[in-house]
């Protein structure tokens, strides 16, 4: 074997050696047969990879299928945890650790692009760090990997692809580095958990809704930014981000470019008009650098009138901006009314002895030895009284 990999027509053009005639299947329920135009096996999961003595195209070094031609990492053995690719590894190429147990994973120092869903569905994956080596992701490439927690990129990526990490709903940590020019289309959608965004300055170009479905409580936009599509307006899909800090004023947008903001945050000169901002429905307040007073004294009043406009020295501003980046955490209080716990286990009540019997003679009189004489007396008299009545007659 002198070449082989997997690929997805969708999203990739491949070599011709690859396209053959359609390929009988089968038959179906009616029984008519059906063809395939080609084999798709995005669920290749081999127990086990061998390569023939004397391949000088492929090995196989601790479950890892690579190309020492091309350098790609092709495919991966299922039942791999501990992951160590390396060295010389240039390219991880389509669906080669597509829903494997990875937990933990090291790159190499020479790897420079992740293909398409290379990682997808891999439950365990808690975190990644990529080498400065990374210059491109594409799309999908940790797609739907449920528990992956924290991400921490290098300063050599440029480009990270549509999808990349789309479904991740425990992703909380998101650490860009100062180089990445481009986020395309639905990169971090439906991320459900990550609460702040911090982007480098040196992005300046951004996909479509590439934070729809998250809740996003902040978000630090670099000195410029816009769209990776001119046509369109600049929104990040979020149906609202309460706090957002504006690093310049050169944003291709749209209106307006954060939803439910309440808070803003500009760190330099004002924009041009305010509207294509701030959210009239939901912002409270605007803050703004002293070092800049003479440019927002020029800005059109009427237009911020709806706002209340604060100026803060620097100092101030990184302060506040702290905080809101580091909220502090929450203290389990106990409440006041609960009585305090003691060491001392519960018991039941013992219940009080009946008395004894007492052996000693009443002295007083027992009102039921008047009544039951005169009872008496009178039952005595109303015989005698009907017996003459008798007599009488």
């Amino acid at each position: 074997m002198t070449n082989f990999y997997l690929f997805d027509l969708d999203y990739e053009e491949i070599d011709k050696e690859f396209v053959f005639e359609p390929e009988f299947y089968g038959y179906d329920e009616d029984g008519a047969p059906y063809y395939g135009e080609h084999e798709y096996c995005p669920w290749l999961q081999p127990q086990k990879i061998e390569v023939e003595d004397g391949n000088k195209t492929f090995s196989v070094t601790n479950g890892l299928l690579i190309n020492n031609k091309t350098h790609a990492l092709v495919l991966s053995e299922v039942g791999l945890t501990d992951v160590i690719i390396p060295e010389g590894v240039e390219i991880i190429t389509t669906w080669a650790f597509l829903r494997r147990d990875v937990a933990h994973i090291q790159f190499p120092s020479t790897l420079k692009s992740i293909g398409l869903a290379s990682f997808c569905l891999c439950a365990d994956l808690v975190s990644v760090e990529f080498p400065d080596s990374l210059i491109e992701m594409k799309t999908g490439a940790f797609s739907l990997c449920r528990n992956l927690a924290s991400v921490t990129f290098a300063g050599g990526l440029r480009s990270i692809g549509e999808e990349a990490f789309d479904g991740c709903d425990s992703l909380k940590s998101i650490n860009f580095a100062d180089g990445l020019t481009e986020i395309k289309d639905h990169a971090f959608r439906d991320c459900t958990s990550l609460r702040k965004v911090v982007f480098p300055d040196s992005l300046e170009v951004v996909g479509a809704d590439i934070f729809s479905g998250c809740l996003l409580n902040l978000i630090q936009l670099p000195p410029k930014l816009s769209m990776e599509d001119p046509t369109e307006i600049l929104e990040f899909g979020t149906t609202r981000i309460s706090t957002a800090i504006f690093s310049g004023n050169q944003y291709t947008t749209g209106i307006p470019a954060i939803k439910g903001m309440r808070k803003a945050y500009f760190l330099g000169a004002p924009p041009e008009t305010l509207m294509d901002y701030i959210d009239e429905d939901y912002t409270e307040n605007v803050y703004y650098l002293d070092e800049f007073a003479e440019d927002w004294a020029m800005v059109d009043k009427p237009q911020w009138t709806l706002w209340k406009l604060e100026m803060v020295t620097r100092d101030q501003a990184e302060e506040m901006i702290y905080k809101e980046l580091n909220p502090p955490e929450a203290v389990k209080v106990t409440p006041k009314f609960l009585p305090t716990p003691t060491s001392t286990p519960y018991r039941a009540p013992t219940p009080s002895p009946l008395p004894e019997p007492s052996n000693e003679v009443r002295t007083g009189i027992d009102p039921v030895m008047i009544v039951l004489p005169a009872l008496i007396v009178l039952t005595i008299a109303a015989v005698v009284v009907i017996v003459a009545r008798r007599r009488r007659k």
